[in-house]
């Protein structure tokens, strides 16, 4: 281990301790929650079909989507004030309470509030994940380690494939497919209950307990000396000085010179470096939703239908065959964000997301070979994996300060998932209303 007097960072080992692998994989499985919900409700959704009108499926999809920016704006509330470790956990009882809510409704309404109480825990989820694995990371390896929120989210989408799968032919086969998704929540309880994730040293520091979060960054961080150590805690504690002093110079007027809870107020009319600041998070954030990924998604089994796959059990299929692509590419990609950067990765993504969704309206609109909306979908779900998908969470991860990064990253979240809803609505009538047609 080195330090540059010059610079205080000190140079860090490329290899991951434990501790740290064990932190990723906690915060990484809360992104798996949402994941899963997706997969597997592009299962449930042809199951409740016939059961449901065309407005409650809307409903049932479309609250989940709504009420997740609820959890997401109450995440910052909870994480600044009692911790990112303890956040986790909230989201993870919360998940757990919507999956039983839902697998044992009685009624339509219940099947609905506990469709809400779900949307509320993955919006906890999404908003702490990639502040936590930016916050336990260190710099050399942090693009790497905020990619795996979406990795996991894509295990957790081919998960709820291959799970809406085995169960097509059980009775109440859409109630155990939803039930499933109570066991993950209960591992991360688990984990963190047994001491395996630790807290976030930034927000430690920020709390003022320095030696505890110096405790930690030696578990995560083994390679290095006491030297080494002070460095890193004086590298953090730099920051938030400096972050200090830049918000109490823009709250002066105010008189809230307070970085332990910075105001929201701060984000109605913000200083010039955080306005651009937010506008990158904001729109890199609706942009991954703006193309239609979750309605894509949610209402896959339709468009299989209406592209002439009839037979149920072959769109699942072929439902589990993208998800395994998906996966791939994602897997494939992570790797070479820090070497490749994000800007080339996001319009490379988004240039072969148009090809995919063009491919997909021509078999569509024309009915010729029902291949084609298979590669189309295909072709859609590999760039979204090499590019928009994990750079959507990890840029706002970056880019914000520690003393308003919880709520500035819950912002960007609410866009997020206000993007999915509207789009998601689109999505829904375009493919019903196609597979009615026919």
């Amino acid at each position: 281990m080195t330090v540059n007097l010059l610079n205080p960072s000190p140079t860090l080992s490329p290899t991951l301790s434990p501790t740290l692998k064990l932190s990723v994989l906690a915060a990484s499985l809360n992104s798996v929650n949402l994941g899963f919900d997706i997969g597997v409700t592009a299962d449930v959704v042809p199951l409740l079909s016939d059961s449901l009108s065309t407005t409650n499926l809307s409903l049932f999809v479309g609250i989940f989507s709504l009420s997740s920016i609820v959890g997401s704006l109450l995440s910052p509330l909870i994480s600044d004030t009692f911790g990112r470790r303890f956040t986790f956990s909230i989201s993870g009882v919360v998940f757990i309470i919507g999956c039983i809510c839902q697998s044992l409704s009685p009624s339509f309404s219940v099947l609905l509030i506990g469709r809400a109480i779900l949307g509320i825990g993955v919006g906890f989820g999404l908003a702490i994940d990639p502040i936590y694995i930016s916050e336990v990371s260190p710099k050399h390896l942090r693009g790497r380690l905020v990619t795996c929120s979406e990795i996991s989210i894509n295990v957790g989408i081919l998960i709820g494939f291959i799970v809406g799968y085995g169960l097509q032919d059980v009775a109440n086969n859409w109630r155990w497919m939803i039930g499933c998704g109570s066991l993950l929540p209960s591992v991360i309880i688990i984990m963190i209950a047994l001491g395996f994730m630790p807290e976030s040293p930034r927000w430690l520091v920020m709390k003022g307990q320095t030696m505890k979060s110096r405790s930690i960054l030696a578990s995560i961080n083994p390679s290095l000396d006491d030297e080494g150590l002070n460095a890193m805690l004086l590298e953090i504690d730099l920051s938030i000085s400096e972050e200090r002093s830049s918000y109490s110079n823009s709250n002066s007027n105010s008189g809230d010179n307070k970085l332990n809870g910075t105001p929201w107020s701060i984000f109605f009319s913000p200083p010039l470096f955080l306005k651009r600041m937010l506008v990158v998070g904001v729109l890199i954030a609706s942009t991954q939703q703006l193309t239609g990924v979750d309605g894509v998604q949610y209402y896959m089994n339709f468009l299989l239908e209406a592209s002439g796959i009839t037979s149920q059990r072959s769109r699942f299929g072929v439902v589990i065959l993208l998800g395994l692509c998906k996966l791939s590419a994602v897997v494939f990609a992570a790797p070479k964000i820090d070497s490749l950067g994000r800007r080339p990765m996001v319009l490379t993504s988004i240039s072969g997301m148009i090809i995919g969704l063009f491919l997909l309206a021509i078999q569509l609109y024309s009915g010729i070979w029902v291949g084609l909306s298979i590669v189309g979908l295909l072709i859609f779900y590999v760039f979204f994996s090499v590019g928009l998908g994990p750079v959507c969470w990890l840029i706002p991860a970056e880019i914000f300060p520690n003393a308003i990064r919880a709520k500035a990253v819950a912002i960007t979240t609410l866009c997020n998932r206000l993007s999915s809803t509207l789009i998601g609505e689109r999505a829904k009538r375009a493919s019903l209303d196609e597979v009615s047609s026919d």
